[in-house]
């Protein structure tokens, strides 16, 4: 459940650990651990940033686009729509599976709970459709 394929068909796992967690915070700005706080306001609020938050994905799928030889750009181009909901559940199980297997219950249900609304905005007034370059998407 941590996969998702973009609207080029490639298909990504995403994974959080240790490293990925300073990495992300070090490169994004995002504290993976502070999505959990407070009903889930760090997630919510990271869902309705798209461009934060496929920054933070690059990052963790960064070694798989080498890989690839997917650059940063075409993986920002690649990411809208369904593709843009897919890597945010994706996401979202990752989170669950990084935290102690006590806690991945309440995690899953209470994120099922919260995001189905709060998934990154695909509407037109969104960086991931609207004319700005998505060149500069992922930072770092």
């Amino acid at each position: 459940m941590n996969r998702f394929k973009d609207n080029a068909g490639r298909e990504w796992a995403v994974a959080i650990h240790v490293h990925a967690v300073e990495q992300v915070e070090a490169r994004c700005g995002v504290k993976i651990a502070g999505l959990f706080r407070d009903g889930l306001a760090g997630l919510l609020e990271l869902s309705a940033d798209p461009v934060k938050f496929v920054r933070a994905l690059w990052v963790l799928v960064e070694d798989q686009a080498e890989k690839f030889g997917v650059k940063p750009e075409q993986f920002g181009r690649a990411l809208g729509g369904d593709a843009l909901e897919a890597s945010f559940e994706a996401f979202v199980h990752a989170l669950a599976d990084f935290s102690p297997s006590r806690l991945r219950p309440a995690i899953r249900t209470l994120a099922a709970k919260t995001t189905p609304d709060a998934r990154p905005s695909t509407s037109s007034n969104s960086a991931t459709n609207s004319g700005a370059s998505s060149e500069s998407i992922p930072a770092g």
